[in-house]
């Protein structure tokens, strides 16, 4: 039996239960979620943790893995992100950024859980809603 660590925020402890029991019932594996008051360091060796992009480009994420020593690889992709920073928006700088995704998932003990959604509701009159790719929402076109 492990822990997996989790902040205090109802969708990531809803997310762990489930989690957990998808490990207990398809797997056999046992585990105890752990609720940590926000803030809290998350020190066990599993923890549930999520990250927003601060702009639209797979950057945002894979530098958040720059320069972290959890696992062997940081060598290859730390010079990967740094060579593709300097190509941004070009196609060999998102292919140093796949072939970097590719070594954090294969090599690292990272998993991707899922892309979480922006759910709202608005009256089908209101028109002209803007929504960017984070989900922000503009309403100066709004009739």
């Amino acid at each position: 039996v492990f822990t997996l660590q989790v902040e205090d925020r109802v969708g990531d402890r809803v997310f762990c239960e489930a989690i957990r029991t998808m490990w207990k019932e398809n797997l056999g594996i046992d585990c105890v979620v752990e609720v940590k008051k926000r803030g809290a360091e998350l020190t066990g060796g599993v923890s549930f943790q999520t990250w927003y992009a601060a702009y639209p480009s797979p950057l945002a994420f894979l530098e958040v893995w720059e320069g972290s020593e959890i696992w062997g690889g940081e060598e290859t992709y730390n010079t990967l992100i740094a060579e593709a920073r300097q190509a941004l928006n070009t196609l060999k700088g998102y292919e140093m950024l796949h072939q970097a995704e590719g070594m954090l998932f294969t090599d690292s003990s990272i998993s991707p859980i899922c892309y979480r959604r922006d759910y709202y509701l608005m009256d089908p009159k209101l028109t002209g809603v803007v929504s960017n790719s984070l989900g922000v929402k503009y309403f100066m076109y709004v009739s």
